[in-house]
């Protein structure tokens, strides 16, 4: 198998982080040797973009983290889904039968004002918070 210069730079950004294996660093630098105009540019690159990635955070961090994230996700939903059970509330027809024919159909806003307001003060609320969560990202 040939090895090209196009296989090379789509080996280069495993090679200049140090992730790729030792067979692949053993390819790459006996073709930088045969190139020394790649050679300069992959040494060019190392110091920018592909420059060597900070250390991975101690584990009780990356716990604590992932719990976190777990909670704010969890309490979205929560807020989510509490928003959407006020509103619908909100818009909630309440129907009075007698022998199967509709008698009376009471709609919550306009017949009991002081449940709606309740309803849309409590939907406000968990909207506003779940839109401050989400705004803020995880």
């Amino acid at each position: 198998m040939t090895v090209t210069r196009n296989v090379i730079l789509d080996l280069t950004p495993l090679y200049l982080t140090g992730e790729a294996s030792a067979d692949t660093q053993a390819l790459v630098q006996e073709y930088l040797t045969k190139d020394p105009e790649l050679a300069q540019w992959m040494e060019g690159q190392r110091t920018g973009a592909f420059a060597p990635l900070h250390d991975a955070p101690p584990p009780h961090l990356e716990t604590r983290t992932l719990r976190r994230t777990r909670r704010r996700i969890a309490l979205q939903c929560w807020l989510f889904g509490i928003g959407c059970y006020f509103c619908a509330l909100l818009l909630s027809f309440e129907y009075s039968t007698r022998r199967g024919h509709i008698v009376e159909a009471h709609f919550l806003a306009r017949d009991h004002p002081v449940a709606a307001t309740a309803c849309l003060i409590v939907a406000v609320a968990c909207w506003s918070a779940f839109a401050t969560l989400r705004r803020r990202g995880l």
